[in-house]
């Protein structure tokens, strides 16, 4: 059995230079549609990762259960801190360099 290693797909867009990374729940309209309308209006690269549970062959990972682990990361603690140094991490380009 051949054994794969899990990509995470954010940090390589943030490395690769995107401008704006998210993720947003399907159950969550109003912020999912302005984090859309965001990465539309992004100049640059966007990716957003929509988290849609499969009603009809997943049981386990339905809508509620999803609800009681999404939140948002503005409302955590130290998000503004986190945000404020973002723009200073600098991508390498092809040659491995900053």
């Amino acid at each position: 059995m051949v054994k794969f290693n899990r990509v995470n797909h954010f940090a390589m867009a943030i490395v690769a230079g995107a401008g704006f990374v998210s993720r947003g729940f399907a159950g969550g309209v109003e912020h999912l549609t302005s984090l859309i309308k965001a990465g539309i209006t992004h100049q640059g690269f966007t990716l957003i990762d929509i988290l849609q549970p499969c009603v009809s062959f997943n049981h386990k990972n339905t809508y509620s259960w999803y609800q009681e682990r999404v939140y948002k990361l503005e409302n955590e603690a130290n998000y503004a801190r986190v945000i404020r140094y973002l723009p200073l991490i600098k991508p390498r380009n092809r040659e491995g360099e900053y």
